[in-house]
């Protein structure tokens, strides 16, 4: 199967409650996460995780998730209110 998918947007933020920044692009530092995020700062305040693990260095998900939301629920939310650092479309992630 051949299948083709891209970034929609990435997302950081400085810290736990803080508003996400969206900026152009992102650096993934091996073993720390984002650069500028607080899991990668070390300032793993706020709900996800309080474990440090390497699953939790980096986060993805698939805008698929966001249209279904909105065809499920009737509720909008913006990519960054998802609150992770990347925003995939036509790519199905398996665990």
């Amino acid at each position: 199967m051949t299948w083709q998918g891209e970034v929609c947007s990435v997302h950081l933020a400085d810290d736990g409650g803080a508003p996400m920044r969206s900026p152009e692009a992102i650096e993934a530092i091996a073993g720390r996460g984002v650069r500028g995020d607080r899991y990668c700062l070390g300032k793993e305040s706020g709900h996800f995780s309080h474990k440090k693990a390497a699953r939790r260095q980096i986060t993805l998900f698939e805008s698929e998730v966001l249209e279904t939301v909105v065809r499920d629920h009737k509720l909008h939310l913006a990519p960054d209110e998802c609150r992770m650092n990347v925003v995939t479309i036509g790519v199905r992630w398996f665990r």
